[in-house]
């Protein structure tokens, strides 16, 4: 990917579909996503950049995982900072996933679970506050620490309840956040 240099730094390697998209960085567009189907030949290099999403130098991908027919990742295009976004695969195929359209959503802590990806994030008028997307536009699920205070939330996990055959499962997502008066607490969300 980088010839002329040591390395290119590939990272979060995921799969998706017939390709692994991973960061790296060719020396000349910066850290940004590639693919690879993994052939090589003399006409074939097996990898290819994915998406220029930041063409002044690299927007610095971290991928997230996969949800339904799109990958999910991060990335800062130089104008609306670290946001969320996603692809459908395509070369070009990244989009924006916009949350917070005047600055920084700052998305971390982002995990798929079951059939949603579930992240922390800010919309600039509430803190960093559960958010979830099911391939439709992001929702945030509540506001924790009340106002313009940030919940952080952190862990994302999941976990069913009910034990006896014939029970209903319910999907509970597992996560530990500050409400802003009892500190960090364990919170569920269905």
């Amino acid at each position: 990917i980088n010839p002329m240099a040591a390395s290119s730094t590939p990272s979060g390697l995921i799969a998706f579909g017939d390709k692994v998209f991973f960061s790296a960085d060719d020396g000349t567009h910066g850290q940004e996503l590639w693919r690879t189907d993994g052939g090589v030949d003399e006409t074939h290099a097996g990898s290819e950049l994915a998406c220029d999403i930041r063409p002044s130098g690299g927007s610095n991908p971290f991928l997230i995982g996969v949800l339904g027919d799109w990958l999910y990742f991060t990335a800062n295009d130089g104008t609306n900072g670290d946001e969320l976004y996603r692809t459908n695969g395509a070369i070009n195929g990244c989009e924006i996933v916009a949350i917070n359209a005047d600055a920084d959503a700052n998305v971390s802590e982002a995990v798929v679970i079951g059939d949603k990806l579930w992240f922390s994030a800010t919309d600039g008028v509430h803190g960093y506050e559960v958010w979830y997307t099911d391939n439709s536009a992001p929702v945030r699920v509540t506001d924790i620490n009340s106002g313009a205070g940030s919940a952080n939330p952190m862990n994302f996990t999941f976990a069913p309840t009910g034990t006896g055959v014939g029970e209903t499962y319910i999907p509970w997502v597992y996560f530990s956040a500050d409400d802003g008066v009892n500190g960090i607490e364990l919170y569920r969300t269905d």
